[in-house]
């Protein structure tokens, strides 16, 4: 089987990549990433690159010939303005359209983001309404479009998980839960802006663990929300790691 992943280098491609769950398997993997990237495993190969580029490195990922494909890129990060949602837009759009050019391709994964649903303060479901205002949300959905549409045109499985907040190993230092753990383990007191703001926290282990699941396991193809089901403020989180630091 051969799998081809984008955005490696990101918080979330890291940890699948570096979390052993795809070694186990007789598998080989392409991975793209802005950064270079050195595995160990024999069976992953990396290719550095900004997906802005892709016509440099489509020849070679037309001889790779993908089964399975894992988008995860994306740019810019924490900025979610309207220049980065467009640019991101763009490389989705033309790597999307470059999916005909793999005569393998089984199936298709990809991770929207809990920012598409229009009502952003309470429990939300895959039938929701959907924010097409702020600028990060709709390209979102746009790119989800394109995707599923895609998808049925190839007649191939297709997975669309929109995460909720995800924490975890090598998430950026300035996130809510990095922070707070660096505040309470320096004896600050965390200076938080909505310190009752509940949202929705899911570990970057349980999001690999599912996208994992979905690469071996033919499930019905859709849009599937990735959560906890419980939500937690940072008062919360505080007192939960001021507990695991102090007891």
């Amino acid at each position: 089987m051969r799998i081809l992943i984008t955005g490696a280098s990101g918080f979330i491609g890291r940890n699948l990549i570096n979390d052993n769950l795809l070694s186990n398997y007789n598998i080989n993997v392409l991975t793209i990433g802005r950064q270079n990237l050195d595995f160990s495993s024999p069976n992953i190969q990396h290719i550095q690159c900004n997906l802005l580029e892709l016509q440099k490195i489509m020849k070679h990922l037309i001889l790779f010939d993908p089964h399975i494909i894992i988008h995860l890129a994306w740019q810019g990060i924490p900025e979610l303005n309207e220049y980065n949602s467009k640019m991101n837009f763009n490389i989705s759009r033309d790597f999307i359209n470059s999916f005909t050019n793999f005569k393998s391709l089984k199936k298709i994964i990809s991770l929207g983001s809990c920012l598409e649903y229009k009502y952003k303060d309470r429990e939300c479901c895959e039938s929701d309404d959907l924010d097409h205002e702020h600028p990060f949300s709709n390209a979102k959905i746009n790119i989800m479009n394109l995707f599923i549409k895609k998808a049925l045109q190839l007649n191939i499985h297709y997975y669309w998980f929109r995460v909720f907040y995800v924490y975890g190993l090598y998430q950026r230092e300035k996130a809510i839960i990095p922070y707070l753990i660096k505040s309470l383990a320096n004896k600050k007191i965390p200076e938080i802006m909505t310190p009752n703001q509940s949202k929705d926290y899911i570990s970057v282990r349980d999001i690999t663990k599912i996208i994992s699941s979905s690469i071996f396991d033919d499930f019905d193809s859709g849009i599937y929300n990735l959560g906890n089901s419980k939500s937690y403020s940072p008062v919360d989180i505080s007192k939960i790691i001021e507990k695991q630091m102090y007891n």
